[in-house]
């Protein structure tokens, strides 16, 4: 659908008309009520996104792909859930919705944080990680109290996954000839 949607844009792209119907079969598809596959709906708005169509329902989109992300997170599917959550990020960017985006980079940082109990403390650290850099993306303006501190509870918590990740670690040397 992506190729089609590309060569369709390169060689009638000029014709308003093609937008439109492009912009119109896409959102149809991707804000149906009988669409229920969460993969197709992140693929179709993506294109909605990648090429700028349909700019006046750039918050349905963003709804339809949190629904989108809530199912994989149900489903332990924590990383779609991200990418889903992410991509609802970048509309509303688009559409300068500083509430929205307030809302959505939470919902990242507690998806990160949810993912720990299944990870190896390296890899928990990592997430953590980027949990922190969701919330300071957060606007200055809803940056509350409890989201600075979760930002300090972070730190502390990266911290303690280090010395875990670190205890973990096995230190193996051997001597090796490599003269020819």
């Amino acid at each position: 659908i992506e190729r089609l949607c590309s060569i369709g844009l390169q060689t009638q792209g000029k014709k308003q008309d093609f937008q439109e119907r492009l912009t119109e079969r896409i959102l149809n598809a991707c804000l149906s009520r009988e669409s229920i596959n969460p993969v197709y709906t992140y693929g179709l708005a993506h294109l909605l996104y990648k090429y700028k169509l349909g700019k006046s329902n750039y918050n349905a989109v963003a709804e339809k792909l949190r629904t989108s992300g809530d199912f994989f997170l149900s489903k332990n599917n924590h990383r779609s859930a991200i990418l889903c959550y992410e991509l609802s990020c970048n509309f509303y960017k688009r559409l300068d919705n500083r509430e929205k985006l307030a809302i959505f980079y939470k919902l990242i940082a507690d998806t990160y944080e949810s993912e720990l109990p299944f990870l190896a403390p390296l890899f928990g650290q990592e997430n953590l990680v980027k949990a922190k850099s969701a919330l300071k993306l957060i606007p200055r303006i809803y940056k509350t109290d409890d989201i600075l501190l979760k930002i300090g509870k972070l730190d502390s918590e990266i911290e303690e996954l280090r010395e875990q990740a670190h205890a973990q670690t096995v230190e193996s040397s051997c001597k090796m000839d490599i003269t020819p």
